[in-house]
């Protein structure tokens, strides 16, 4: 599946460095290291129980990178709730066979579940599972082998991979949200990549989730931006067991993307009439789950890693000269990226305190990100021009 290349956009409203850190939960699960990013709204009460979300990025992306292209942060911020960005290995999820060999990602997911409650306090009905692409086939197996614990899921260009199908052991049924482009090259919607057709996938959980042998409720959703080439109709089925519903939101014309993510694959379309992280939340809460399993309370080792002041730097926005300070032996090196993915500067630190200092007078105005490397893996900070 496509890799995430981000294509450059100027925002309107510069955003504070430090605002935009995150906390990064390092977990030895299986035997090795794993990792997960973890947003919390403001003013989160640790003593409340609060919603969950983990949102699962694509194949060859990661945990940051998803958590920029979705935007669900502000979402969260709004609504209250937690979101989770799960890091897989080898950029990869385990969800489909021929994927990735050894990971169990199920009990990873469990895992994760169980950690960010013994931290932040989680509501046990009402922990859901999202995901890009091969994110989204993640989602759909969770749905399937973790349904005593996720409430619902929805998939954004991902299906329902023939391995989770063939293998489903749900023992409830799950409410479903598909967001699909019709143009999708790398996920067809209508069949001959991962898995069989968007409407196979729809089929599968209509018939799963007990759903009536009845048309669906077919609504054409306000197409509020004329420039992006594409508009969304939504197809939904209510009345399936235990007050469950499936729904489809079909994009004619639409790619291989998230719907109103701010940075926009180029020559690929993306959908600005909806917001897939707001929609996904709007679908995600009318449901609890029924009779969530229990938490797992007891210590394990996993450790909280404070990223959120590894390095000092300024000015942000970024003028002629940009500096940076280390004063973290934690930090191996520094790099600046542009939305594209392109290194536009690189130093390792061999000493401290380090102080770096580079030109960025060439650099165009937009959106760049500063990328710190550690022993125990990389914080990725948003910074302007």
């Amino acid at each position: 599946m496509r890799k995430i290349y981000l294509a450059a956009i100027a925002l309107l409203l510069a955003v504070s460095l430090w605002a935009q850190t995150t906390t990064t939960i390092a977990i030895v699960h299986g035997g090795g290291n794993r990792s997960y990013i973890v947003h919390l709204p403001p003013g989160h009460d640790a003593n409340t129980p609060t919603p969950l979300v983990l949102n699962f990025h694509g194949y060859g992306s990661n945990a940051g990178q998803q958590q920029f292209y979705a935007n669900m942060d502000a979402v969260a911020d709004t609504a209250g709730f937690i979101v989770v960005y799960p890091e897989g290995i080898n950029n990869a999820w385990n969800a489909f066979s021929g994927m990735v060999a050894t990971p169990d990602d199920v009990s990873f997911t469990s895992a994760i579940i169980d950690d960010v409650n013994r931290r932040y306090k989680v509501d046990p009905t009402r922990v859901y599972a999202c995901g890009m692409s091969n994110g989204g086939y993640m989602s759909y197996l969770l749905a399937c082998q973790l349904d005593d614990r996720i409430a619902a899921v929805a998939s954004v260009t991902g299906l329902a991979a023939p391995s989770t199908i063939a293998n489903c052991n749900a023992t409830r049924p799950v409410p479903v949200l598909q967001i699909h482009g019709t143009d999708d090259a790398t996920v067809p919607y209508n069949g001959g990549g991962i898995g069989g057709s968007v409407d196979s996938t729809i089929n599968f959980w209509l018939v799963e989730n007990g759903c009536p042998n009845t048309p669906p409720v077919i609504d054409t959703l306000p197409n509020t931006n004329s420039t992006d080439g594409s508009f969304p109709i939504s197809y939904r089925t209510t009345g399936c067991d235990g007050g469950t519903e499936v729904q489809l939101i079909k994009i004619v014309n639409g790619g291989h993307t998230w719907p109103g993510a701010p940075f926009p694959f180029a020559g690929v379309v993306t959908n600005k009439d909806i917001d897939g992280s707001t929609v996904v939340w709007d679908f995600f809460s009318k449901f609890t789950h029924p009779n969530p399993g229990p938490f797992d309370t007891t210590t394990t080792a996993i450790k909280q890693v404070d990223n959120t002041k590894l390095v000092k730097a300024y000015p942000n926005p970024m003028g002629n000269l940009f500096t940076v300070e280390v004063t973290d032996a934690r930090v191996k090196s520094i790099a600046l990226y542009d939305v594209l993915g392109a290194k536009i500067y690189e130093a390792s630190i061999s000493q401290l305190p380090a102080r770096i200092q580079f030109s960025t007078a060439n650099l165009e105005q937009g959106v760049y990100f500063l990328r710190v490397q550690t022993n125990t893996g990389q914080t990725t900070y948003k910074v302007m021009k």
